[in-house]
């Protein structure tokens, strides 16, 4: 990504220099791995319903450890949706964000416990892109 599509998209369109990634499901799971093991890839990540249960809670185990090592200015925004092997993890890491987020890092987490994992990206995209994009604001912090 960082090495082949990044050249190939400047290249092509104009662009402004910032960047930012959203995904859902095993994509969600790559947006915040993403975060925590090179954050400076991106400035703004956007996850709906990450499969961060995946690797027996590897990302939000590490996350209190990556957590002060994430450079100044990223905008994280997350959600789940009432699954629970999706929902509990992703409570904790809000939870942990809570407690420990360095002060350069904004970052919203809004859960979804209403939908379903094949509705949340459609009923949430709207406001992450908006937090995301344009700094709207949403739940949290």
């Amino acid at each position: 990504v960082r090495d082949e599509l990044f050249p190939e998209i400047e290249a092509r369109y104009a662009v402004d220099g910032r960047r930012g990634i959203v995904g859902e499901s095993a994509a969600g799971l790559f947006v915040v791995e993403t975060l925590f093991l090179a954050p400076e890839m991106f400035e703004v990540y956007l996850a709906m319903d990450p499969a961060i249960y995946w690797n027996d809670d590897a990302l939000v185990r590490k996350a209190p450890e990556r957590l002060p090592h994430l450079p100044e200015g990223i905008r994280f925004w997350f959600t789940a949706s009432g699954v629970a092997d999706i929902k509990v993890p992703t409570d904790r890491l809000g939870e942990i964000l809570a407690e420990s987020a360095p002060s350069g890092l904004t970052w919203t987490y809004v859960p979804r416990p209403d939908e379903h994992h094949h509705t949340i990206f459609r009923a949430t995209k709207e406001e992450a892109f908006r937090w995301g994009l344009w700094g709207g604001s949403a739940a949290g912090r």
